[in-house]
């Protein structure tokens, strides 16, 4: 799924659900809506066939790991110098 993107994945996996169906609202009901719809494949599209996700070089799960560690830990930098910028725009307009 993280291959084809978002809304190419929605027309696979939701093409056959029913005419105004409404999304569930509740924990529990939603659960079971996406376990229907991942793990029994219930509204997938009939003529949707798998296709095997690339053979990534040797090396690159590794560097997405680290990647992923650097923005873990960047990211509480970006949101502490969005703030202070937002302050001190507040502070300029006053």
């Amino acid at each position: 799924m993280q291959l084809m993107g978002n809304s190419r994945a929605r027309a696979v996996y939701e093409a056959n659900l029913p005419d105004g169906f409404l999304r569930p609202q509740s924990d529990q009901t939603l659960e079971q809506f996406i376990r229907a719809k991942y793990e029994r494949r219930k509204y997938v599209a009939k003529e949707y066939v798998a296709q095997k996700p690339p053979d990534f070089p040797e090396g690159w799960y590794e560097l997405i790991e680290a990647e992923k560690q650097k923005r873990v830990s960047g990211g509480m930098m970006i949101r502490r110098r969005r703030r202070r910028r937002r302050r001190r725009r507040r502070e300029e307009d006053v």
